[in-house]
This record gives C-alpha cells, sequence and structure tokens, in this order.
C-alpha cells in the first residue's frame, strides 16, 4: 500500500512539474497577450469591475471539486478533481483570451478544443463568456476563488475534455486540497 501511496505521489508530482515547465516556456507568450489583456480590461466600465471576481477577465480556469464539504476553509473544502486525472485523464481546463475559448486537456496541453469567443462580460458575480452556440456562466462562489460554471446551448461533446461544476484561477491552484487516488490499480 505504500509504494502506491508513494507511486500516486511521484505521478502527481511529476505532473505538476510538466505543467510548471510547460508555463515557463510559454512566458514570452503570455507576456505579449498581457498587453492584450490589459487594453480589454480598460474598456470595461467602472460598474462593472466594481465586483468581487479575482479571475483577469481573460484567464486559465483548472478544474475543481468538493473534496471536504464540512470544511471552512477553502483551500481544504475544495480541491483538484483526481477522479479525472487518476483514471480517465479527461478533464478540461478552460483557457480564454481575446478570441477564443480553448478546451484543452489537463494530462496534454495538445489535446484541445477551440471555440470562437463572441462576447464577454464580468458584472458582479458573474462572467460571462459566449461563442455561436454556447454561454459560458462563471458565477463566483461568495468569499472564495472559487467559481461555478453553467453552459447554456448546444451541448459540448469533446473527447477527453470533461467539463465539471466547479473551477478556480490556474494560477493558484497549488493552494487546494490534495487527496490520493485510493487503490487506483492503473
Amino acid at each position: 500500500m505504500n509504494i502506491k501511496f508513494y507511486t500516486i505521489i511521484l505521478v502527481t508530482s511529476l505532473i505538476f512539474i510538466s505543467c510548471q515547465q510547460h508555463s515557463e516556456t510559454q512566458h514570452q507568450k503570455t507576456t505579449a497577450d498581457s498587453n492584450l489583456v490589459t487594453s480589454a480590461t480598460e474598456h470595461i466600465s467602472s460598474t462593472e469591475t466594481e465586483n468581487n471576481n479575482t479571475l483577469p477577465v481573460y484567464g486559465n480556469l483548472y478544474p475543481i471539486e468538493i473534496v471536504n464539504p464540512d470544511s471552512e476553509d477553502v483551500f481544504k473544502r475544495y480541491g483538484i478533481e483526481f477522479s479525472g486525472v487518476c483514471y480517465a485523464c479527461d478533464l478540461a481546463k478552460i483557457v480564454v483570451n481575446e478570441h477564443t475559448i480553448k478546451l484543452v486537456n489537463v494530462c496534454d496541453d495538445l489535446d484541445l478544443n477551440e471555440m470562437a469567443l463572441s462576447t464577454y462580460s464580468n458584472k458582479g458575480n458573474k462572467i460571462l463568456f459566449t461563442t455561436k452556440s454556447q454561454k459560458f456562466i462563471l458565477t463566483k462562489i461568495t468569499d472564495t476563488p472559487v467559481y461555478k460554471l453553467e453552459i447554456t446551448g448546444e451541448e459540448l461533446n469533446f473527447e477527453n475534455k470533461r467539463l465539471v461544476t466547479y473551477y478556480t484561477d490556474e494560477r493558484i491552484i497549488t493552494q487546494f486540497e490534495q487527496h490520493d487516488c485510493g487503490d487506483f490499480q492503473g
């Protein structure tokens, strides 16, 4: 059992290290995109920016789940959604930039589906992104960095890109609870 536990910890660590290395190689692109983010956020009226959303208008959203419903600490209550990482590797993170919404497999950044972004708005506790066929509604859960995702419109069915109910800003994902995969035999 200890070997399984250490194997799971090792695999999880490698996934996070791999993601961090990929993040470093994307630094130049991110720096260039940050100018677009700055100019886009300047166009939002003052009433739209006077809200509690800490998520930038454009950014990366990482899937999480409720792991300890009794905890009052948000970082222990929610955690990384490991069922899709340990067993199926089928979770989607959501990457939004000025022109597109990308559903990206959390295990493989090259496995993605891209949709043209029609509009966005950031008002109160809601962030809305629309495409030709869907509306993505992110509702901030009070006093947390957690967003509840709702999608209206045509159903999305992309292989290995399962969407979940809760997401958070990818920049703070390491602060959330991590739990092992149990008796995973794969």
